[in-house]
């Protein structure tokens, strides 16, 4: 029995020291840990590096970004928040470090900031060049910020994720008019090709290029003036991926819209679509909402969503890269569904 005993002990013993080991082996291999609080009230992904694992303190006094993630081709910009108002003005210096991205960040402004005395929020920009032309994000794309307080040395790395931020545009199936259903589910038709194409960000923010009046989905207007709300947006790339699995870059927004402001002469990189018979649009060829020519329903209040009846026809855009064309190249009938079916553009428009 006692010999029973001996050998549980030693047992146990040994355990230990091999579990001791283990733990000092990989003490120094601590990694961040990602907490997903997308639900919570700022949704954010926090990257938390725990302190005695590892990981680099916090120095006392040093601020909290508002955001962790960013989006290339474009500035962007996030609140250090201060946990408390300094008794004096300090200085501070930024610097990249461990950047992953295919183009390297730089400052909006300058590589330092002064924060008053009283003041506890400082906002500050990156400017993030465009990886491609395509709207899918690499996995790893990231850079961090040292910031350094100039008056005591002290200084941390903040990290920071890069996500794509060109918009994406892709074509849907042939839909005679009939069969479309209006504008809520040529929408939702959007969102679904989205999700099977494998495209990023919320589903639902692919919507049907098209003009449209919609009693129960609101009116839509592609030609709109630009505004943080407009159907397209200023600065922004869009692009899609050809029948061949090529991405292009259909146009790149500048402050500029619609398209028959442009300087004569200047058209789109690469058509929107490549179904020869075209795509429904509802505009004319400025861009403008043709509501005569969207396929109105017999009470008047929803575009694309006709009769079989409907003596209405739909303005067609071609695949072309001239924006009147590309707008409005023709028109076809709203009641036949067998007569050469046109598609419809989904652009991502949060």
């Amino acid at each position: 029995m006692k010999y029973l005993s001996h050998l549980i002990e030693e047992i146990i013993f040994q355990g230990t020291l091999l579990l001791s080991f283990f733990l000092l082996l990989h003490c120094n291999d601590a990694k961040p840990v990602n907490i997903d609080a997308s639900g919570s009230a700022t949704g954010f992904l926090l990257s938390i590096e725990l302190p005695g694992t590892g990981g680099e303190p916090l120095p006392d006094g040093f601020p909290s970004p508002s955001v962790n993630t960013f989006y290339d081709a474009g500035n962007s910009y996030v609140d250090l928040n201060f946990p408390g108002a300094f008794s004096s003005d300090e200085t501070f210096t930024m610097s990249f470090e461990n950047v992953t991205t295919v183009q390297t960040p730089a400052f909006v402004g300058y590589d330092n900031f002064t924060l008053l005395q009283g003041e506890t929020v400082k906002n500050v920009g990156f400017a993030l060049g465009s990886d491609d032309d395509n709207c899918l994000d690499r996995s790893g794309d990231r850079f961090s910020v040292r910031i350094r307080r100039n008056s005591t040395g002290e200084n941390f790395a903040y990290t920071f994720v890069v996500l794509d931020g060109d918009y994406c545009v892709f074509e849907s199936a042939p839909t005679a008019a009939p069969n479309l259903g209006g504008l809520a589910q040529m929408d939702a038709t959007c969102a679904q090709l989205a999700i099977q194409k494998g495209l990023p960000r919320v589903p639902t923010n692919y919507k049907a290029m098209v003009a449209a009046v919609s009693a129960s989905h609101g009116n839509r207007n592609p030609g709109e003036a630009l505004s943080p709300t407009s159907f397209f947006r200023s600065g922004k790339k869009y692009v899609r991926r050809q029948a061949d699995g090529i991405w292009v870059k259909i146009f790149q927004n500048s402050s500029s819209w619609p398209p028959n402001t442009w300087s004569p002469g200047v058209n789109f990189d690469n058509p929107f679509g490549e179904n020869a018979n075209g795509y429904w649009t509802g505009m004319n060829s400025g861009w403008g909402s043709q509501t005569f020519e969207s396929c109105m329903n017999p009470e008047g209040s929803e575009s694309w969503k006709p009769s079989t009846t409907s003596t209405d026809s739909g303005a067609i855009g071609a695949p072309s890269i001239s924006p009147n064309d590309a707008a409005r190249a023709n028109i076809q009938t709203c009641s036949s569904a067998t007569e050469s079916p046109s598609t419809f553009i989904c652009v991502y428009s949060p």
